[in-house]
């Protein structure tokens, strides 16, 4: 091997291992810190959304139990059971009336019979008529419950909010709240923090395993209770929340099954799944970003080592393959021939020795 391909390899081994290693390095730290700031933000909207989303549900069922704990409600609607006199119903449905006004976001209050039938209400076309098949009416007669949703007028989301209506232990019956659920919605259009894919989305689980997202989603269906993702889907991040896990999700996808990267988290009462997710695409854009900077400086490095290395390889080697020829010039007979180096330093001295 030629003494100018040794040196150029040796400087190019020498420069280049240094750069490449340290690249390495650098993108190594670089894809930890902006995969750590992606994750640490999804955790954090996630937590924030959760514990706004439970002090609306406490908000709720206080609410139910301010209403329930009347004791002209009560009292009047015991009296009406005992007798069978309509004129305690006016006392019931005054109260309601009442209950009603106190709050903006009621739009209607129901009492029912142990077996169903409204026997009261804020909407005189209610009475008579029977839920007894209504999931709002099963659970409301041994607890509160805030976990009905359904749709109401102009695509807005409505809940009801149950509770058992009792009186010294006897249950006299159900109040059933409709109510409007504005303050639950708004918080799913708040994108904060999560560029231009992200988003929470809140969900419920269907009797046959299904997630139905109760919110609007940014980007699938515009209508409220109106995604739905089937259970079959495992790899969908609320199937994952739904079951009960809190934990980071990298290779997840969303309703739309677009690979995301998301935080999940279970909400016990009532059971919900809640899902704070970004596009990987856009997560992880600042990592793409460095690796192509990266490689751009270390090719544009390399380049500039290789011209260097040439020149310098050059200049090394130029004068001694002269010496070299003029050595086998001499070695030849030809002693007339003589090295036209003018340097000042070893090489030099050499050439003038020759």
């Amino acid at each position: 091997m030629k003494i100018r391909l040794r040196l150029l390899i040796s400087f190019l081994l020498i420069a280049l291992l240094p750069l490449i290693a340290a690249s390495v390095i650098t993108f190594a730290l670089g894809e930890h810190f902006l995969r750590t700031q992606v994750f640490n933000q999804l955790e954090t909207v996630v937590a924030i959304q959760k514990s706004r989303v439970e002090d609306i549900v406490d908000q709720n069922l206080e609410r139910v139990t301010l209403v329930t704990s009347r004791t002209g409600l009560t009292n009047g609607l015991k009296s009406y059971l005992d007798s069978g006199d309509p004129a305690f119903l006016g006392q019931v449905t005054a109260n309601l009336n009442d209950a009603l006004a106190s709050s903006d976001s009621f739009s209607k209050i129901h009492v029912l019979s142990n077996d169903g039938t409204v026997l009261a209400s804020t909407d005189p076309a209610a009475v008579g008529t029977n839920h007894s098949s209504a999931e709002f009416f099963k659970k409301g007669k041994n607890k509160e419950d805030v976990s009905a949703f359904f749709k109401g007028p102009g695509n807005t989301l409505i809940e009801y909010l149950a509770g058992p209506l009792e009186l010294n232990g006897e249950k006299l019956g159900v109040l059933a709240i409709e109510s409007k659920a504005d303050n639950l919605t708004s918080l799913f259009h708040d994108h904060s923090g999560l560029g231009t894919t992200g988003e929470t989305v809140l969900a419920e689980k269907t009797p046959g395993g299904d997630a139905v997202f109760i919110s609007q989603t940014r980007f699938g269906k515009s209508e409220v209770l109106s995604e739905v993702v089937p259970h079959q889907k495992t790899n969908v991040a609320m199937s994952a929340a739904l079951q009960g896990k809190n934990e980071l999700l990298t290779s997840a996808v969303d309703y739309r099954g677009k690979p995301i990267v998301a935080a999940t988290r279970y909400i016990d009462n009532p059971p919900l799944g809640l899902v704070t997710k970004i596009d990987k695409s856009e997560a992880f854009v600042h990592i793409d970003q460095l690796r192509y900077l990266l490689i751009i400086i270390v090719v544009v490095a390399a380049g500039a080592v290789v011209g260097a290395s040439l020149l310098i390889a050059r200049s090394i080697t130029g004068p001694i393959i002269e010496l070299t020829g003029v050595a086998e010039a001499v070695g030849a007979g030809d002693l007339s021939r003589r090295a036209d180096i003018d340097r000042r330093d070893e090489v030099g001295t050499l050439a003038k020795g020759i």
